[in-house]
């Protein structure tokens, strides 16, 4: 099964904005930096994490664990720099964690 990735990168780029604009308009400028090095960071397992939920080997739940179990794929080290309070970074990542599973299962079609 073909899986276009940059397709999918480009839109979750473009859902991070998204996010950033209605929850941290105030620092848009390092969400999207921050949004544009997790998208480098999930280019790698998206051809994966497709195969394996097209086949049944992972779940969405089970895809939801992985991303937000790594730390280096969903660092924001510009809005933390920026003084984020810890917990409107977490909300951040838990939206762009949504997000992620969201696109690849639009893609999938589990």
């Amino acid at each position: 099964m073909p899986i276009d990735i940059n397709a999918i990168a480009s839109t979750i780029k473009t859902g991070i904005t998204g996010i950033a604009q209605s929850s941290l308009k105030d620092y848009l400028p390092q969400a999207e930096s921050d949004g544009q090095n997790i998208v480098n960071a999930i280019k790698a397992n998206i051809q994966t994490w497709a195969a394996q939920l097209a086949s049944g080997e992972i779940s969405a739940d089970d895809l939801k664990f992985l991303i937000l179990s790594n730390e280096e794929m969903l660092k924001v080290a510009a809005l933390t720099q920026a003084g984020i309070l810890q917990i409107e970074l977490d909300k951040f990542k838990q939206q762009v964690s949504n997000l992620i599973v969201n696109t690849l299962l639009s893609v999938v079609k589990v």
